[in-house]
């Protein structure tokens, strides 16, 4: 019987999803709901047995399902928020669909996979493969790399049966496509919208393939089934791509350049998105934004969305003021630039003797970012008990 961190796997008790073994077990209950309760990352227990680029005979982390009914996942997945990073899944040995779900026609929504490593000689996407009979994937991103001689796109590979739709989802996933026994097909977000729609989406990850069937945000759009592409938008800069789909109609894709999308721009340029309440600028004001940065979506892990842009995401401490900065952003890396000491400034203020009303220094309670300090020092003076 597969295990998990608790749950009975009904819609008001979810199976939890706390380590890679839990993680894998969904393969064992494909019809019902689960809730990502910690991040999933290489430091995360069960990583080098069941997602490490040698895990399972070095085919990685082997795809949920496959498109063989009922292997097919159509329970509910919700990331909760959460992250999966570092993920590698090699499907070439086998030769089967390539994502973290191989086939899906359930729900997958504020889940963010970060980092992945996609091979594949069939269809690939890092969330999933193949899109069957209904379902939705919402407030989703993904990030990371994908090798592939198939179809393939940064979020999902193929719709591959009727009313699927993904809607506030976006992919900074470099993609290359490859000549093998097919042409390749290849997306920013989607390598294959045969059916569907796809809703308030972007692109920005850079895409190359030798093919034809190449866009900035889907790669092939089948006319004949008339799938649906409502306010999306792609890097026209960093896709290198100046269509949004490669092959079929172009409607309601928009190519933008990075200063476009990024920053305060974003909310004027991609204006059919709902910055109130689902999609938030990214500013350089922002205590760990070094620069604008592309918007991120609410419901999915913040960390995770700024992380995968270079140079956007972190704190870079040269002062007291800077350090106390820590608890107010609390998932950021922050790299100690110098030795703090009583000469530095902020001192009196932050960590001197006669600092918070003769307390010294304030304890941070809970921080779950990373603190580069080599080889800088920090001299603190506490008088509170810790």
């Amino acid at each position: 019987m597969a295990t998990y961190a608790g749950g009975s796997g009904t819609s008001a008790d979810p199976y939890q999803i706390a380590t890679w073994e839990h993680l894998w077990n969904v393969r064992d209950n494909l019809t019902d709901e689960f809730v990502l309760v910690n991040d999933l990352n290489e430091r995360t227990n069960g990583y080098d047995k069941y997602a490490a680029d040698d895990a399972n005979l070095g085919d990685g982390f082997r795809p949920i399902g496959n498109f063989n009914d009922p292997a097919i996942f159509e329970g509910v997945f919700d990331g909760n928020g959460h992250e999966i990073a570092d993920i590698n899944i090699d499907g070439t040995r086998l030769s089967k669909n390539t994502g973290i779900f191989a086939a899906v026609s359930g729900e997958i929504k504020n889940l963010s996979v970060s980092n992945a490593s996609i091979v594949s000689n069939t269809s690939a996407g890092v969330l999933c493969a193949a899109l069957g009979l209904g379902g939705t994937v919402e407030n989703c991103f993904v990030s990371g790399t994908i090798q592939s001689s198939g179809i393939a796109g940064g979020l999902f590979g193929v719709t591959a049966q009727s009313s699927f739709t993904f809607k506030n989802c976006w992919a900074n996933v470099d993609i290359e496509g490859y000549d093998g026994n097919n042409p390749t097909t290849v997306g920013g977000l989607g390598g294959e919208l045969a059916y569907g729609d796809v809703v308030n989406c972007y692109a920005v990850g850079r895409v190359t393939s030798s093919a034809t069937n190449v866009g900035g945000l889907i790669g092939n759009r089948n006319e004949s089934t008339s799938p649906t592409i409502t306010d999306c938008y792609f890097d026209t800069q960093t896709t290198t791509q100046s269509v949004g789909v490669g092959d079929g109609s172009d409607s309601g894709t928009t190519g933008l350049t990075t200063s476009e999308m990024t920053g305060n721009d974003a909310s004027t340029n991609m204006g059919a998105f709902d910055f109130s309440s689902v999609y938030a600028v990214s500013i350089d004001s922002s205590v760990d934004i070094k620069q604008d940065a592309y918007p991120y979506l609410e419901q999915a892990s913040r960390a995770a969305q700024l992380r995968s842009q270079d140079g956007v995401f972190g704190v870079d401490v040269t002062d007291w003021y800077d350090f106390d900065e820590l608890r107010n952003a609390q998932s950021a890396p922050f790299t100690l630039q110098n030795d703090l000491t009583p000469t530095t400034a902020g001192y009196s203020d932050v960590a001197g003797g006669g600092a918070n009303t003769g307390d010294g220094f304030e304890p941070i309670q809970q921080f779950d970012g990373r603190l580069d300090g080599d080889p800088a020092v920090v001299l603190i003076d506490l008088e509170r008990v810790l």
